[in-house]
């Protein structure tokens, strides 16, 4: 389920290090799925990162996004829908946190379109 998944998904760790991620997540990036094992997450530049949603999952709570990304790994412009959870032992402890990303863009484009052929 977790390779068939056609949202993205990651899971990274307390020093927001990727541990692991679909390879939907890696064509939505446009990087290979082996470059982002281990990337750290605090160094991302990428323009509309939502890096405030990675910190709620490490509080223990969930968070969320929704807008404008793109990828300096491949240079795409994106819009996306971003939500966050925690990713906690048996105990409760929380080890790091896990990532649902969609890419929202051909949506968006098809309302943006929709609405300038109402005007």
């Amino acid at each position: 389920m977790f390779d068939q998944s056609p949202a993205g998904l990651l899971a990274y760790d307390r020093d927001l290090r990727i541990l692991d991620c679909t390879p939907r997540l890696a064509e939505i990036l446009g990087a290979p799925r082996e470059g982002l094992l281990g990337v750290d997450l605090h160094g991302m530049r990428d323009e509309g990162f939502p890096l405030e949603t990675l910190f709620a999952a490490l509080r223990g709570e969930h968070g969320s996004y929704d807008g404008p990304y793109t990828t300096t790994l491949s240079g795409r412009r994106l819009m996306i829908s971003v939500k966050s959870s925690p990713l906690r032992a048996p105990d409760g402890e929380v080890l790091g946190g896990l990532v649902l990303l969609e890419d929202l863009t051909a949506t968006h484009l098809l309302d943006e379109a929709r609405r300038e052929s109402e005007a």
